[in-house]
Order: structure tokens, then C-alpha cells, then sequence
């Protein structure tokens, strides 16, 4: 049957290009129709049959349920991902005390006071 060139070349799974090549080459019949060009393609029966429509139910059977499979475990994923976040956060917090707690020591002890000062610091409450 005569189509049209990008008609051809989609039904043919190549470029434009690659097309006009095959016909510059002869490989592929083809005339001017108007001002278009047109090509000659030998009509095939591309309906799939009962057998390979099986077939394909198979694999998308199988794709869907690979596609469930994965799914699944990308929601494990983020479920583990939530939960590391929640400990790095937790000990970010914990080791943020301990830096304020160690530079309040440092602080302290740049005062240059006796150490019966800093004990009763600690354990005299301040009047203030």
C-alpha cells in the first residue's frame, strides 16, 4: 500500500532520514504524489494472536505484580527512612546538650574561682 513518508517511518520504527535513505538506495519503492513522496509498504497483519495474546497477559501479570512487589517495599523504605530520621534527630538533641552543658563548664571554670565557690554555685540556691 502507498503512505505517506512519516506515516512509513512511524510504521517502520526508523527516522525520517533513515527512511530516505533506504530509498535513496532502492531498497524501499517510492514516488512523487503531488508534491508529496509517498512509499510503498507490503500490508502486514499485525494483530497478535490468541496465543501471544496470552502471552502478553502473562507478562503484564507478571509486571503488575512486580510493579505491587516493589511498591511495597519502597513503603518499608520511607517507613525506615521516618524512623532514622527520628533517632539522628533524637541524638543530634542529646549531643547539642552536652556541647551547651560542656561549654557551660568551660565558662565556669574560665571565672577563675575556688572551688568552694563553685560548690556552693551548686548546691546555695542564688539569692537573684
Amino acid at each position: 500500500m502507498w503512505i505517506d513518508i512519516d506515516q512509513a517511518s512511524a510504521k517502520l520504527n526508523v527516522s525520517r532520514r533513515t527512511l530516505q535513505r533506504r530509498i535513496s538506495e532502492n531498497k524501499i519503492k517510492s514516488k512523487i504524489d503531488g508534491n508529496r513522496r509517498i512509499v510503498w509498504l507490503e500490508e502486514t497483519d499485525d494483530t497478535p494472536t490468541t496465543k501471544e495474546n496470552e502471552s502478553l497477559k502473562k507478562q503484564v501479570g507478571d509486571l503488575l505484580n512486580q510493579v505491587g512487589q516493589l511498591s511495597d517495599k519502597l513503603a518499608r523504605l520511607s517507613d525506615n527512612t521516618i524512623k532514622e530520621r527520628e533517632r539522628h534527630d533524637i541524638i543530634i538533641m542529646k549531643l547539642t546538650q552536652q556541647l551547651e552543658n560542656t561549654h557551660h563548664l568551660i565558662e565556669d571554670m574560665r571565672r577563675n574561682r575556688s572551688i568552694f565557690a563553685r560548690i556552693r554555685d551548686v548546691f546555695v540556691p542564688s539569692s537573684t
